[in-house]
């Protein structure tokens, strides 16, 4: 397992806290690997400096990797000045990273190419660290061990509501690619049951519904998902044929660009399809924060014990 970081140059001291945020609640007792990623090489002064936030188990165990060029860019079937249309359009109707043709090249890596990272080859979980997130209280356990133990695939802290302007044609193209894939017995079996994974909560159903292909045609997406700023999620169910599949069907529609899609929506869409409810975790005793959500734990116990600097009051 890993924990990754995607980074800017710009963001050298908030990759910095952060690190050490979970070198101290967590990783000093454990020693996972760090992995820093980004599309340019980062400076030797930003190696230099981050290199000084080390885990005290292993000391050495801080990777730098660059994001492969066509992973990143634009692939051939996107219309980059309609993309640039589209982002000043988004910018001029104040859509929150509408404008950054940077955050969706990020956000379309993190979706479908992330996990084929020559750094990660020989890892079957990764966390995902973001710049300026806060960990606020000790980790007595390893998510990664209790994951793999338990065949869970996710694991989250915060969820959040989408904008209905980031993702006016996503849903469309989802129920085109569970058609499509219905057609076929073998990709068809790869499908969970709606009523054995959290599919009925981003159409806002209660009690489940049981068919898949009924309840893609007849209920639409409530833009509820997995907010991964935290987030731990298996490589092999990144890399599955399915999830693969899904990815690329979707990525073809050109939304990551020409709207704002974004790899949490996605992502959390392709867990409610493939994933059994028992294989999504919340980590409702972890400590996170980021810019407006955070998550703390609710028994006064546990605040204590953990040495907890959060405020249960203030859960998201």
């Amino acid at each position: 397992a890993a924990l990754v970081i995607m980074a800017r140059e710009s963001e050298l001291f908030d990759v910095h806290a952060t690190m050490t945020d979970v070198e101290d609640r967590f990783n000093r007792m454990h020693g996972y690997p760090w992995i820093i990623l980004s599309d340019h090489i980062l400076s030797d002064r930003f190696q230099r400096i981050i290199s000084t936030a080390p885990s005290r188990k292993k000391p050495n165990n801080i990777y730098f990797g660059l994001i492969p060029p066509h992973h990143w860019n634009e692939p051939k079937w996107i219309d980059i000045k309609e993309a640039e249309r589209a982002a000043v359009d988004m910018g001029n109707r104040h859509i929150f990273h509408g404008e950054s043709i940077s955050w969706k090249k990020a956000v379309r890596y993190n979706s479908g190419f992330l996990a084929y990272h020559p750094l990660l080859q020989d890892a079957e979980y990764y966390w995902k660290v973001q710049p300026r997130s806060r960990y606020l209280c000790d980790m007595n356990e390893d998510p990664f061990q209790s994951m793999k133990a338990n065949n869970q695939k996710l694991a989250f802290a915060i969820s959040m509501k989408e904008s209905h302007l980031t993702v006016p044609t996503l849903w469309q193209n989802v129920r085109e690619y569970v058609k499509k894939e219905m057609r076929n017995v073998s990709s068809a079996s790869s499908f969970v049951p709606p009523s054995d994974s959290i599919f009925p909560w981003i159409i806002g159903q209660n009690p489940p519904v049981t068919n898949l292909l009924y309840a893609i045609n007849a209920y639409n997406y409530n833009y509820n998902h997995i907010w991964n700023n935290f987030m731990i999620i298996s490589l092999d169910f990144l890399r599955s044929p399915e999830y693969q599949r899904f990815f690329h069907h979707v990525d073809l529609a050109g939304g990551f660009f020409y709207e704002r899609w974004s790899d949490a929506p996605f992502q959390t869409i392709a867990a409610a399809l493939y994933l059994h409810r028992n294989q999504v975790r919340f980590m409702e005793n972890i400590g996170y924060k980021f810019t407006v959500a955070e998550q703390c734990p609710s028994d006064e116990t546990i605040l204590k014990e953990l040495q907890c600097s959060c405020d249960p009051l203030l859960s998201f």
